[in-house]
């Protein structure tokens, strides 16, 4: 074979493989589908959770060809650059919008909860759905039962995820691990379900969030509650919350309800589950 004929044909086989690697990636659309789940959950010291609020600012979400998710996703296989208040509560699927992609294996997904970090600007972008919640991210309430549901403690936590270190920053702030996703997105799968457990995310509690039993030490500044008596440190006043129709709430006080932060153990260990995806599922199907 002459040297031009060698060269027309690799250049035949060439064009003949980027044929079909265009051929096999083509634009494709997956309806996105949100569900909710249970939200009661027995912690492992017999604390009772029972939510009757969980809604989270969900999306923008991606679709990675990569098995790691984050810096690595330069080039998303799917995206939908919005975001949708869920009640994850509720158990009815409804449709919140389409992830616009291509065709292909994805083997990572991340998603963003109502704030977008971005690399030029220090503080995150509060889309919408956060807007409609306070500029947070999600909003949790319910109550605790302890000391055998004698007692019912009220509780909400606010909460606000975005990547902030300098590490993350502009990255989704929910990375799926590598090996927890695999999925083909083609003309025959057309959708994209997320179903949510919010009881997962309660794990990481226990009733020393809810109830304390303790005094005031040497030192101990703020509140101290002994049950449902508060006692105030700096001054030594001892007050009985449940007369005044009221829960004692540790390092609080007399109040009507325990109020958490991402700040506070409780939120940062909420903010965990959320982020390392405990009570999700996502499938394409």
């Amino acid at each position: 074979m002459s040297r031009l004929l060698r060269v027309a044909a690799l250049l035949s086989a060439q064009l003949g493989l980027l044929a079909c690697t265009e051929s096999a990636t083509v634009p494709v659309s997956l309806e996105l589908r949100v569900s909710g789940g249970p939200g009661v959950t027995t912690l492992p010291d017999g604390t009772r959770l029972a939510l009757s609020r969980a809604d989270l600012a969900f999306g923008p979400v991606y679709l990675c060809a990569g098995a790691q998710a984050g810096a690595t996703c330069d080039t998303a296989l799917g995206e939908w650059r919005s975001a949708e208040v869920v009640d994850t509560l509720d158990p009815a699927e409804r449709t919140i919008g389409e992830l616009e992609g291509y065709s292909g294996r994805a083997l990572s997904y991340m998603h963003d909860c109502g704030l977008v970090s971005l690399l030029t600007r220090d503080e995150p972008l509060v889309l919408p759905a956060a807007d409609d919640l306070g500029g947070r991210s999600v909003v949790i309430e319910g109550t605790a039962e302890v000391d055998g549901g004698d007692t019912l403690v009220p509780f909400r936590l606010e909460l606000t995820l975005a990547s902030s270190t300098e590490v993350d920053r502009g990255q989704p702030v929910v990375r799926s691990s590598p090996g927890d996703f695999d999925a083909v997105v083609d003309g025959d799968h057309s959708t994209l379900r997320a179903r949510f457990t919010p009881a997962d995310w309660l794990t990481g509690l226990d009733r020393a969030a809810f109830w304390q039993e303790s005094s005031c030490q040497s030192g101990d500044r703020g509140f101290v509650c002994a049950g449902a008596v508060s006692q105030n440190c700096e001054t030594g006043e001892d007050v009985d919350c449940s007369a005044q129709e009221q829960i004692c709430a540790p390092d609080q006080g007399c109040q009507d309800i325990i109020r958490y932060d991402g700040d506070s153990a409780p939120g940062r260990a909420v903010s965990q589950a959320i982020t390392l995806s405990q009570g999700l599922e996502l499938a394409v199907e």
